[in-house]
């Protein structure tokens, strides 16, 4: 009984105890990238930035419902010529043509 005892606290010591990582290798030299014709074609394009857009004084919900109406000084269109779509198509055709 005495060993299984002993057994037990070195296996709960072992399970609690801090381990330490070796540490990291380096890092490697990173490759100079080689220049080709796919290197300009798939980089990444860097674009200039829009200018943020100015807010406009609007008139609120109220002005909008009841203010004045700007009309028009332009006289009225023709009305638009009436056709029978009916007739149109069932006109017969001119072979002579």
């Amino acid at each position: 009984m005495p060993e299984l005892l002993r057994a037990l606290g070195a296996g709960l010591l072992g399970a609690l105890r801090r381990e330490h990582l070796p540490p990291p290798p380096p890092p490697a030299p990173r490759a100079e990238p080689v220049p080709g014709l796919p290197g300009p074609l798939f980089a990444r394009e860097e674009l200039g930035r829009d200018p943020e857009p100015v807010a406009e004084a609007r008139p609120g919900i109220l002005s909008a419902i009841f203010g004045r109406e700007a009309l028009g000084t332009d006289p009225p269109a023709p009305p638009r010529r009436r056709v029978n779509w009916i007739a149109f198509l069932a006109k017969p055709e001119k072979l002579d043509d």
